[in-house]
């Protein structure tokens, strides 16, 4: 027997483990019982014609008499007890990869309900994969945490029967969590009247514990799906709403009170109920003072554009800044603004947009679907990176654990959806450095800003410096360029990081400094190495256009010492005087030697004052090594007596 006993292990001679012999269905023979099996030969399992043959017998040896007892045989454990030693493991091991190799045994040696749920819990396969799992533990036993698992890998699978049966038990929980998300689960799938009675019964619930601000958010958002499905009784709803917000809004600082309501109104009004869009208007500005919160302009104006009356809105629009884009709400004022302007093209951008943008308590999404349902004009370019899809999103949480498998599903998506950015961006991601540029460049993707700095990023030398010089090319035509050139500054900047000595930076650099161009006392554009590199570059090649657009920068922007002399010497190698003037004056923020220095010894040049050149000269002499053309020009006009 000790032959038979030392093959019989959970690792075997051949170096393979258990879980792989089970997996290919080799049987278990003598002795091997059913779960639940009693005594030590239960434990024995030998696997018939596995991997290699058995070794060959030892020669005999002459028996050696001891006075010991029978000898102790450590017996393999059964497959339930390996299963749950290997989840044990895998709960405590930090490692992504072999954590899902642990889950995944587990799983293989003993299909239980407890293995199946913590692969099942994980990101370890395609969500399409994780569903069987999901399906069995949500069969075996229908609780919130079953229900929970499946509503979350079947929406994800895109699995709408699956995620709605486990949102039908959510909402029966008595936990309040559960019955929220149940609630998700059933918008999400669009079914906006079992939406609405879910979010009651949060509400009832949250409201018998005390929780009224819970409460109350619950309710708004039943009266929002009850208006989505047309229900009835959404103006009764609301009103009644307010007069339980009337108290909290000072009393808790629920700082989202307003814009909730204010979303509610503009569904109701998108959804064709104006008039009473109106009158819960009115109630809530007379109880809640709805004119203090910034949204409730911005819905009133939509309003107003979308009933033909637009002047309000244009106003609005004007008046957007760049740090303002990340705003739903203004993003979908202008995408109001811009469809009954007859420009579709710009409203489907800046819809598409909104619809990447993080998620926030007011969005105007009905308005915005609106706006973006307008035919004509070709597609305008936006700064925005898409959002994925689910089966990229999956799969770029797979990749975490198993890289190989993500670059399989995104390869094979890719090939199917040639224009999906998000799918390229997340390809590009997992392959090696060498491999990006083919997946990030195409003609047909040309004018997508997110490509193309990912593409720089990726590429090396000439070909680093010819998409910069594209992405230069197309900011400016993007919709948030239109609004406010600054937006576009990130993404040169992070350009810039990456400038090399090819002419292909000139313009990039170029676009930087001209994006920046802002009153003297607003916010720094860009920090300073971004427009360090900007002005090394242009300083030599391009100096007109550096001192151009250096003067024209705010104060703040200027706060690099190095950076502003390199704009004072572009213009005073141009002769350009009031600019240079302008640039070192102090009133515009202290200007240190050496670098005040040098800028102060090639204005007084300029102006003919040599003894003061001279003077700054000495003091800038630590940057003699680095500007020597510079110290020549001055030493040439001003030499010394």
């Amino acid at each position: 027997m000790e032959p038979l006993l030392a093959q019989a292990s959970t690792e075997r001679r051949d170096g393979r483990s258990l879980s792989e012999h089970v997996r290919e269905g080799h049987p278990p023979l003598l002795g091997a019982t059913a779960r639940g099996g009693k005594g030590p030969w239960s434990l024995l399992l030998v696997l018939v014609g596995c991997a290699a043959p058995p070794p060959p017998a030892p020669k005999p040896v002459a028996p050696v008499v001891t006075a010991t007892a029978e000898p102790v045989v450590v017996l393999p454990p059964s497959l339930q007890e390996e299963s749950k030693r290997l989840l044990a493991t895998a709960a405590t091991t930090q490692d992504p990869h072999e954590r899902c190799k642990l889950l995944s045994e587990a799983a293989t040696l003993d299909p239980s309900p407890e293995a199946r749920l913590a692969r099942a819990e994980s990101r370890c396969a395609p969500a399409t994969v994780l569903l069987e799992d999901a399906r069995a533990v949500f069969a075996a036993k229908k609780d919130a945490r079953s229900a929970t698992v499946l509503a979350t890998v079947a929406t994800r699978a895109e699995a709408k029967v699956d995620a709605l049966a486990a949102a039908e038990v959510l909402v029966a929980q008595p936990d309040v969590a559960a019955m929220g998300l149940g609630a998700r689960t059933f918008g999400r799938f669009g079914e906006f009247t079992r939406a609405a009675s879910a979010y009651d019964l949060v509400a009832k619930a949250r409201g018998d514990k005390g929780a009224v601000v819970d409460a109350l958010d619950a309710t708004i958002e039943a009266a929002m799906w009850t208006a989505r499905a047309h229900g009835p009784d959404v103006k009764a709803r609301l009103v009644a709403a307010i007069e339980l917000a009337k108290g909290l809004v000072a009393t808790y600082g629920a700082a989202w009170v307003r814009p909730r309501f204010v979303e509610a109104i503009a569904i109701l009004r998108a959804l064709g109920d104006p008039a009473g869009a109106k009158a819960v208007d009115a109630q809530a500005e007379k109880v809640l003072v709805l004119a203090q919160e910034e949204g409730h302009a911005i819905e009133r104006a939509v309003a107003d554009a979308r009933a033909g009356k637009p002047e309000v809105a244009k106003l609005l629009a004007k008046k957007v800044r760049a740090e303002r884009l990340a705003s739903p709400p203004h993003r979908a004022l202008l995408a109001v603004v811009a469809r009954v302007g007859g420009k579709c093209g710009v409203a489907r951008a800046h819809a598409r947009a909104h619809a990447n943008l993080p998620e926030a308590t007011l969005t105007l999404a009905d308005d915005v679907r609106w706006a973006a349902d307008c035919d004509g004009n070709a597609d305008e370019a936006t700064l925005v990176p898409p959002r994925p899809v689910a089966v990229v999103d999956d799969a770029t949480a797979v990749a975490v654990a198993d890289p190989l498998r993500a670059r399989s599903i995104l390869e094979t998506w890719v090939g199917a959806h040639a224009d999906d950015v998000a799918a390229r961006l997340a390809l590009a991601a997992l392959l090696p450095s060498s491999a990006r540029p083919a997946v990030l460049a195409g003609p047909t993707l040309a004018r997508e800003p997110s490509l193309l700095l990912a593409l720089v990023e990726a590429s090396t030398g000439s070909a680093r410096a010819d998409a910069a010089r594209l992405l230069a090319a197309v900011l400016p035509s993007t919709v948030e360029a239109a609004v406010d050139p600054r937006a576009t500054t990130p993404l040169l900047a992070r350009a810039m990081s990456f400038a090399g000595p090819e002419d292909g930076w000139l313009d990039v650099a170029e676009g930087l400094l001209h994006a920046c161009a802002a009153p003297r006392k607003a916010k720094a554009c860009a920090d300073g190495p971004a427009l360090l590199a900007a002005s090394t570059h242009l300083r030599r090649t391009r100096p007109a256009a550096l001192c151009a657009t250096g003067v024209a920068l705010a104060d703040a922007d200027l706060g690099t010492a190095r950076f502003r002399l390199d704009v004072t010497l572009a213009c005073t190698s141009k002769k350009k005087l009031l600019p240079a003037l302008s640039v070192t004056d102090e009133a515009r923020g202290p200007f240190p030697s050496p670098e005040g220095a040098l800028a102060r010894a090639a204005l007084a040049t300029l102006q003919k004052k040599c003894p003061l050149a001279r003077g700054n000269l000495v003091a800038a002499s630590a940057l003699k090594g680095e500007y020597p053309d510079e110290f020549a020009a001055v030493e040439a006009q001003c030499p010394a007596p």
